[in-house]
Order: structure tokens, then C-alpha cells, then sequence
């Protein structure tokens, strides 16, 4: 008859990660991505082809209200603190 072991750990909670290395203080760290480059293109493209991101970065008043009054209930901005003239220069849209 086989024997089967059953090995039990202390559950880890989900947000752990292991410890990382802070980058030298110098200015000569480099970052090695962790896809080539020619993966990172089609994953974009079916990222804007499935609406996850827009392909025109514009933001009409109505969805940036929309937006804000998010922010405002899950307490990142108070009320007032932030209006779409202040925050949006479409210009950069274009």
C-alpha cells in the first residue's frame, strides 16, 4: 500500500511578496523588462482594440466628473479639491 505525506504550511497572505532590492543610489540601475519587445506591442493593441484603454486619450467633462465623484467616495480627493479645467489640458490629446 502507498503512503501518502501531507506537508501543511502556515497559509501566506495574498498581498506577500518577496523582499526586492532597492535600486543603487548612483543613477546606474537598469531595468530588465519582463517581456520582449515584440510581445509588448499586440498586448497594447488588443488592450486598445478591447476598450481596456482608450486609443484618443480625451476625457469628455461628463466622464471626468464621473471619475472624480469615484475618487471622492473612496476618499483619494475632497470635494472641490479638483476640477476639470484644472485637471484636464486637452491639448495633449490631440
Amino acid at each position: 500500500m502507498a503512503q501518502i505525506v501531507l506537508t501543511v504550511r502556515a497559509p501566506q497572505p495574498l498581498w506577500s511578496h518577496p523582499p526586492t532590492k532597492p535600486p543603487p543610489r548612483n543613477g546606474s540601475a537598469t531595468m530588465t523588462p519582463a517581456l520582449a519587445r515584440g510581445e509588448i506591442l499586440p498586448l497594447v493593441g488588443r488592450m486598445v482594440s478591447e476598450d481596456v484603454y482608450r486609443a484618443q486619450p480625451a476625457i469628455s467633462p461628463k466622464a471626468f466628473e464621473n471619475a472624480l465623484a469615484l475618487q471622492i467616495f473612496i476618499g483619494n480627493i475632497k470635494p472641490g479639491q479638483v476640477t476639470f479645467e484644472d485637471a484636464v489640458e486637452p491639448a495633449f490629446a490631440k
